[in-house]
């Protein structure tokens, strides 16, 4: 599954309000695709919150997205506005 599909997946196969349990029973043995074509299972994520219970799929999504590690995160430091970040270091001479 991609990250896109997550919401929408818990919509589908979830009651809410659901325990962290309940949540992983339901979902927890999807996985979810990484840039560098590995994947974590939901149950995974999910495992490494405190959270007791989950109110909508929009707080299960957020938990989720929180606890998927940096194999889904894009390029880090990437910043698409412009200059490479060592830019802002350099000093002019007059």
């Amino acid at each position: 599954m991609e990250l896109t599909e997550i919401h929408t997946h818990l919509t589908d196969n979830c009651d809410f309000p659901v325990d962290r349990a309940g949540l992983i029973a339901a979902v927890g043995d999807r996985e979810v695709t990484a840039a560098d074509g590995g994947s974590t299972r939901l149950a995974d994520a999910l495992q490494a919150t405190d959270e007791p219970q989950y109110g909508s799929a929009t707080e299960a999504h957020e938990a989720i997205l929180a606890n998927l590690g940096d194999a889904h995160v894009g390029r880090k430091f990437y910043d698409d506005r412009g200059g490479t970040g060592q830019d802002r270091h350099r000093t002019r001479s007059l």
